[in-house]
């Protein structure tokens, strides 16, 4: 046991760790295979022991990954390539287990839900144990996963899948797209569980919004942002968007004429990134604040 220890260090630039499990949950055309790709490429990792398991693209992108993954020393392994089929996965990390060799590896799962059944409660459970074996052999597990298209009522994404995923993993992290602005897309990495102190709390990076670069470009583009007294993302947003709402209801009020609440809310609806319920409570909350309110 001594000898297959993972000492705790950075496989991936202030985030992921050697010799855990980490789930990066995302919206999808965040950039999170970009991130990924870019950090694989920086890391100081033995890369000929980096497996990539790309189940999640089309035919051009599979061949530009491959390039890539070619001039940096790591693998990329791909459903209906080589003889691999993704269903035979879990078998082959069982056999790495029960043979010992899972010493030094790092497996990357694009996506988690290829490999894993994510909405199965009992089958992700199976899937995570076996994770947690190939962990405990000197193994490091990294899965990207998605989340749903919705928000929370807090505003916050909310990971796809049963809880398991988190619950058992080491570490995972939402990335969060917060803004476009200067020529680039600025996303916000977000610790919500970890079982190191070392994990950045929260850690933004930005990549280019240039229309028609390469992939290449797009991949050499991505860079860490240092943001002094960092918070996270929807805060900020959140006090931002309170001020622009105010604003926005006392347009409607006064110069639209929209005056009564259900209409209120179904004008503003068609109009700002809300539900007509969220907007609803809004009014009622800053009624008597902001504006009054008497029924006739």
């Amino acid at each position: 046991m001594e000898e297959n220890v993972v000492t705790a260090s950075f496989l991936f630039d202030g985030t992921v760790l050697n010799g855990q499990a980490t789930a990066i949950y995302a919206a999808p055309n965040t950039g999170k295979t970009l991130i990924t790709l870019n950090f694989i490429m920086n890391s100081s990792v033995d890369k000929s022991k980096l497996y990539y398991l790309n189940f999640d693209d089309t035919s051009e992108g599979l061949v530009t990954k491959l390039k890539i993954a070619e001039e940096y020393g790591f693998h990329i392994l791909s459903d209906g390539h080589k003889g691999l089929n993704k269903n035979d996965f879990k078998e082959i990390m069982l056999s790495m287990i029960k043979k010992d060799e899972c010493n030094g590896i790092v497996i990357i799962a694009d996506t988690l839900k290829k490999v894993s059944d994510l909405m199965n409660k009992e089958k992700v459970s199976k899937f995570n144990d076996i994770v947690r074996s190939f962990i405990s052999k000197g193994g490091t597990f990294v899965g990207l996963a998605h989340v749903n298209k919705k928000t929370g009522a807090d505003g916050k994404p909310v990971y796809s899948g049963t809880s398991d995923t988190i619950d058992d993993f080491d570490c995972a992290y939402m990335l969060h797209k917060v803004s476009e602005k200067d020529g680039f897309h600025f996303v916000q990495f977000e610790c919500i569980k970890k079982r190191s102190s070392i994990n950045a709390p929260l850690a933004t990076y930005r990549y280019s919004s240039e229309q028609g670069i390469s992939y290449n470009e797009l991949l050499l583009s991505v860079d860490h942002v240092e943001i002094e007294g960092e918070i996270p993302y929807y805060e900020d947003n959140e006090s931002i968007s309170t001020t622009m709402m105010i604003d926005v209801v006392k347009h409607y009020i006064e110069s639209l004429k929209v005056n009564t609440k259900m209409k209120l809310a179904a004008e503003l609806a068609k109009n700002v990134p809300a539900s007509r319920r969220k907007i609803l409570k809004f009014i009622d909350d800053n009624t008597g604040v902001h504006w009054n309110y008497k029924v006739g």
